[in-house]
């Protein structure tokens, strides 16, 4: 297995199974699923690599979601499907992580 950086379709620098982000360097979501709601969550107390997978699993976990994505940077996280907002607020709650819907 190479080590190598490479560009995907979408353009996103990563190595060469890298996914594009639902969230872009300033917190907009740049999904690709047409029609599919987009929610934007404030998720309070993640602070490394191991809270932003704990997110992401916890958001994917729900039925219905397509994509979820965290940005440590910016405490937001994306995503997508046709799924409840309660249902994903519950789900990070179940992770002992506190959040919102951001509007």
């Amino acid at each position: 297995m190479s080590n190598d950086i490479v560009t995907t379709q979408s353009g996103v620098r990563g190595c060469c199974c890298a996914k594009p982000p639902l969230v872009n360097a300033s917190g907009e979501s740049s999904s690709t699923d047409k029609g599919m709601p987009v929610y934007k969550l404030s998720v309070k107390g993640a602070h490394c690599g191991s809270c932003k997978t704990s997110i992401e699993q916890a958001l994917s976990s729900v039925t219905g979601v397509t994509a979820a994505t965290m940005d440590l940077s910016s405490g937001i996280a994306l995503v997508s499907g046709s799924v409840a907002a309660d249902s994903l607020l519950e789900a990070l709650d179940g992770a002992s992580y506190s959040a919102s819907i951001i509007d």
